[in-house]
């Protein structure tokens, strides 16, 4: 289920939309696959009708999802390297956030995350 958060200042449809893409980045939707229609998932979320049907216009815009007339929205298929690119751009953006309100450097943030990502590398691959 989507988590949103109706106080936090941004509209519910860019929440609706980055959940559901991020849903997708992470396979709870397949590729070729549909998604919740826009009456199901408005009565999951409780979430008006139209609201939903934003976010959807906004995630075909961006050639995430697409639809045949009458028919369902239909994940698109992606490469798999952009897919998981695209999951952790926003872990990115937080990470970028949060070094720059701590007062962390771009290069002190860059070493700590080069340090994190060779800690989990096969010892093989790190000779």
């Amino acid at each position: 289920m989507l988590e949103l958060h109706p106080d936090s200042g941004v509209p519910l449809y860019l929440q609706v939309a980055e959940g559901l893409r991020e849903a997708i980045a992470a396979g709870v939707y397949s590729e070729n696959e549909p998604v919740p229609s826009l009456r199901a998932l408005s009565s999951e979320i409780r979430v008006n009708y139209h609201t939903i049907a934003k976010a959807y216009r906004l995630l075909e815009d961006d050639g995430v999802i697409a639809r045949r007339r009458g028919g369902p929205y239909l994940v698109v298929p992606r490469p798999r390297d952009e897919a998981a690119l695209e999951l952790l751009r926003k872990d990115a953006e937080q990470l970028a956030r949060r070094a720059h309100a701590l007062g962390v450097s771009r290069s002190q943030a860059t070493a700590l995350l080069d340090e994190a990502m060779a800690a989990r590398q096969p010892k093989e691959e790190s000779r």
